[in-house]
């Protein structure tokens, strides 16, 4: 990893459940977002010195026009050296459908340009990944509520807490922030394979440990967390 990869800021972590709006919560079509507002706000908060622009057509104005007649904006950041970053494409669209470009107003125009500005800090910081790739934000309570029973739970209601499965979505995010987290402390990889070690002793028994193949129940994945809070070190 370069250095100039290093000091690109990551915030997969800073959206939280209570910044997270539902769109059409009274229809069969529910969609989950975090506003532009909170969005840039999270941006002006952990990224000094970033400034995101769209890039102009070579006539002047921000829509580009794809092959078959419709619109689409480029944007990117500048880091705070003013570099700019890779180019980010975002389509024009309304109801869900590509906008052809005389029926673009300054209203869809407005619309679309804050949300490019939301999936380009997602590109470039992993703010608010889970919603874009349709999964909850993780969240321990969220995950002790939204436990479905098992087979094994519903021939023994009594199963420990902690030994109930981790739910699919929870357990990839938390691989994903695992491998993002392991690329700035080397250290983190063998705390956690030590932590699951202490939890399941047959883990120790293995040549080559899988931490993915013992991150199966809810002990593992608060362990886990447990150790992203106290900074990667194993106590």
């Amino acid at each position: 990893m370069t250095e100039q990869i290093r000091k690109v800021p990551y915030l997969a972590d800073k959206a939280k459940n209570e910044d997270v709006d539902v769109k059409g919560k009274n229809s069969s079509f529910q969609a989950r977002y975090v506003s532009w507002a909170t969005t840039a706000k999270v941006i002006n908060d952990h990224c000094d010195g970033w400034t995101w622009h769209l890039k102009p057509f070579n006539e002047g104005n921000y829509v580009w026009t794809a092959p078959n007649g419709t619109g689409y904006l480029i944007s990117y950041f500048c880091n705070p050296e003013g570099v700019p970053q890779t180019d980010f494409f975002y389509a024009i669209m309304k109801s869900n459908k590509s906008v052809a470009l005389e029926n673009i107003t300054a209203r869809v125009l407005a619309d679309n340009t804050r949300r490019c500005y939301c999936a380009n800090a997602c590109k470039q910081f992993s703010y608010g990944h889970q919603l874009w790739r349709n999964i909850e934000i993780e969240d321990e309570k969220n995950l002790e509520e939204s436990n479905t029973p098992t087979q094994q739970q519903q021939v023994n209601p009594a199963i420990a807490d902690g030994d109930k499965p981790i739910p699919k979505d929870h357990k990839e995010a938390l691989i994903e922030e695992l491998k993002e987290k392991c690329k700035e402390d080397p250290d983190l990889k063998g705390n956690v394979i030590a932590k699951l070690q202490d939890i399941t002793p047959d883990y120790a028994k293995e040549n080559n440990p899988s931490i993915s193949k013992f991150l199966t129940q809810k002990k593992h994945y608060i362990a886990i967390k447990d150790l992203f809070k106290k900074g990667g070190v194993k106590t």
